[in-house]
């Protein structure tokens, strides 16, 4: 390619670059950010989940000198789940990278091996999002495998309450003005320390006697918004170093009122928003073994029978050497072991 047909190459609109700059989409991951969930990484694609049901129960009184009565274990079960597999397939031509000037280059021809590593970082991303979207689903008991591309209505999904076999936490009701802009005089129509305590103590109840350190609230941009507007916490704030995260921007940071920790969740793929605006989901955290990550093998020859990594990535020459297929995959699971641990709150308008 002579200098006059790079010039007007639709790839490339302008020649020389004074520098290389490469827009990423915003990637979500707010909740492996966190780091809650532990690896388990397993040489089959099944991981089974020991529930063990020891619950309390009052011991009923006998008159003196009756047989006493008799002590009944909780019930112990093994819960299996299957790992879903994601592969993720490109290809790249011979043909598509003949003469093409490197990115951020002036003259240098783009080498195949750079389109390779450039392609499976970008196959990476995707992969990143899928993760999260799973832990998120985790964190609200039910994890949606797979979504219509184009309205993002679920397709397959893993149903963790009834894997489990509980019922799911009634969804909570916060009294809130869902109309912008939220005033100091309406923004809250109800007692945001007593709503927190209320999500702390059911989560204390089903845990019993296990403690924890805390309790993190993911929320959409109206939830996160009228908490931390409200007059309540702002008044609780005042002459407190607390107070510059709400005089500052709150767009995606956080801040701690009635013993939970808010975060505002931002981000999405296309038509499918992660967390929706007007809810919140809330979990505890320092409870060990809550919330695991199982990683199955790659469904390779050399994979067989070796204990999982996170992530895999292949490549295989095409025939009469035209070009080279590349293949991604993860096989992950992460799941939330008790889930009436997991509460969700929806905002709704106050009176």
């Amino acid at each position: 390619m002579n200098l006059a047909q790079l010039l007007t190459n639709p790839l490339f609109s302008v020649f020389s670059l004074t520098a290389a700059i490469n827009k990423l989409p915003y990637m979500p991951g707010l909740i492996g950010g966190l780091n809650l969930f532990t690896p388990n990484p397993l040489a089959t694609t099944v991981v089974l989940i020991e529930a063990n049901d020891n619950t309390l129960a009052l011991i009923p009184a006998q008159p003196r000198g009756a047989p006493a009565d008799i002590n009944v274990e909780g019930g112990r079960e093994l819960v299996p789940f299957i790992v879903p597999h994601f592969p993720l397939r490109d290809t790249v031509m011979a043909d598509s990278i003949l003469g093409v000037r490197a990115f951020g280059t002036d003259n240098q021809l783009e080498a195949i091996n750079q389109v390779i590593g450039a392609r499976v970082a970008s196959m990476g991303r995707k992969e990143d999002v899928t993760q999260e979207w799973l832990r998120l689903g985790a964190i609200k008991g039910t994890i949606i495998t797979a979504v219509d591309r184009e309205t993002g209505a679920p397709k397959s999904s893993i149903d963790l309450f009834s894997a489990f076999g509980v019922s799911a936490q009634p969804v909570q009701n916060w009294p809130i003005i869902l109309t912008p802009p939220i005033t100091e005089a309406d923004a809250w129509g109800g007692p945001i320390r007593a709503l927190c305590l209320s999500v702390q103590r059911a989560i204390a109840t089903e845990l019993g006697g296990q403690g924890f350190s805390g309790v993190v609230g993911i929320c959409g941009a109206t939830f996160f918004d009228a908490v931390a507007t409200s007059p309540e916490t702002r008044q609780t704030f005042l002459n407190t170093p607390q107070a510059a995260s709400l005089r500052d921007s709150t767009y995606g940071s956080a801040f701690v009122y009635g013993g939970i920790r808010f975060l505002e969740y931002m981000g999405g793929v296309g038509n499918l928003a992660f967390v929706a605006d007007d809810e919140a989901h809330f979990f505890p955290i320092g409870v060990p073994d809550l919330f695991v990550e199982a990683y199955a093998p790659a469904d390779y020859i050399e994979t067989v029978n070796t204990l999982a990594l996170p992530r895999y990535a292949k490549q295989e020459i095409m025939d009469f050497d035209k070009g080279v297929m590349i293949e991604t995959q993860m096989n992950v699971l992460p799941l939330c072991t008790r889930p009436r641990t997991l509460i969700t709150a929806k905002a709704v308008a106050g009176t």
